[in-house]
């Protein structure tokens, strides 16, 4: 399992807290005119644990052996961004 912790004593191995693993990030600006700035941000990630010895049957939440083997769902995210900046004259 990627970014395993043992706590102390327990002998169990499980994902951390904040395991998310893909996770995508694309950034892309453009000059389109001076003094204008365009960006495009695309990110995914793949979502985090949640914390605890849980697992999901239907619509239902049970306790389980195993911690942090369910997980939130995938997300993604899109920022547009335009800047302008205007100049004063001295």
């Amino acid at each position: 399992m990627r970014d395993s912790r043992e706590p102390a004593g327990s002998g169990d191995r499980f994902p951390s807290d904040y395991d998310q693993a893909p996770y995508h990030e694309y950034l892309r600006q453009l000059p389109p005119a001076p003094h204008v700035n365009l960006s495009l941000k695309w990110s995914y990630g793949s979502g985090f644990p949640i914390p605890g010895y849980l697992r999901m049957n239907g619509a239902s939440y049970y306790l389980t052996s195993s911690r942090n083997q369910l997980r939130l769902d995938p997300y993604q995210r899109a920022d547009f961004r335009i800047n302008k900046s205007w100049t004063k004259d001295k």
